[in-house]
């Protein structure tokens, strides 16, 4: 819902007038001594004139006159301050829910607003919640530093999952996979092959690297021959499907 906080503030500030907000009946009253006026002094012999015509022009004309003066007689400042409040009023979580259950602004409360959210304290240009608790850690012997969670999560193989039968991984020994090159030789220099099992274990190779040699034509056909590749879907425990 959206609140033009501009216009209900000089509706508001109009209405406050009592000049404004009695617009009509003075301009009645002033239509009522225009007519007694033109009577008394007899300024038209023409019915329609005198009884209508003047009178009716003296009504709308009071009615504009005084919503024009009323306007200009508003204060900038008032305004300003006003615009202020309704705009931290409106900024206010436990306002905003009312306005939402009323679908209204009530400008008078607006007006006597002080600022300050309910179940908040002040603190020079601050807020803070009083209802919020310090949280401390019970258990001293657990570290601050590092924390460890005891969840295992458990994959249970569904053989009816997509109507496919369970597919299965192949083997293939990580000593039989050769990569381009000769991967015996570069080791020492660092050179690893992806896949193989001969990488030193006193050795950090980053993943991925230019460092890594990717696996031969042969060794691939080879481990597809065997089904021993990434499974597109994840049937059963991850170990079960590692390469």
């Amino acid at each position: 819902m959206e609140i033009n906080c501009e216009s209900l503030i000089d509706r508001y500030l109009l209405i406050k007038n009592p000049i404004y907000t009695f617009n009509f009946p003075i301009s009645i009253i002033l239509a009522i001594i225009a007519f007694g006026l033109v009577k008394v002094y007899k300024v038209s012999d023409n019915s329609y004139i005198s009884q209508i015509l003047i009178p009716l022009s003296v009504l709308l004309v009071s009615m504009v006159l005084i919503d024009l003066i009323s306007r200009a007689l508003i204060s900038k400042d008032e305004k300003e301050r006003l615009k202020k409040l309704c705009s931290s009023y409106m900024n206010d979580p436990n306002k905003l829910k009312l306005i939402k259950e009323q679908k209204a602004i009530n400008m008078a409360d607006v007006e006597t607003y002080d600022g300050e959210v309910d179940g908040f304290s002040n603190s020079d240009n601050t807020q803070e919640e009083n209802s919020v608790a310090s949280l401390e850690l019970v258990n001293n012997n657990i570290s601050k530093d590092h924390y460890f969670d005891n969840i295992t999560t458990e994959f249970k193989p569904n053989p009816q999952l997509f109507n496919k039968p369970m597919d299965v991984q192949g083997s293939y020994p990580k000593s039989d996979i050769m990569c381009v090159g000769d991967t015996k030789t570069n080791i020492k220099e660092g050179v690893l092959c992806s896949g193989a099992d001969d990488k030193p274990r006193d050795m950090v190779a980053p993943i991925p690297g230019p460092q890594w040699l990717p696996e031969d034509a042969s060794t691939v056909q080879n481990r597809l021959k065997a089904n021993n590749y990434t499974k597109g879907r994840c049937l059963g425990n991850p170990e079960n499907y590692a390469n």
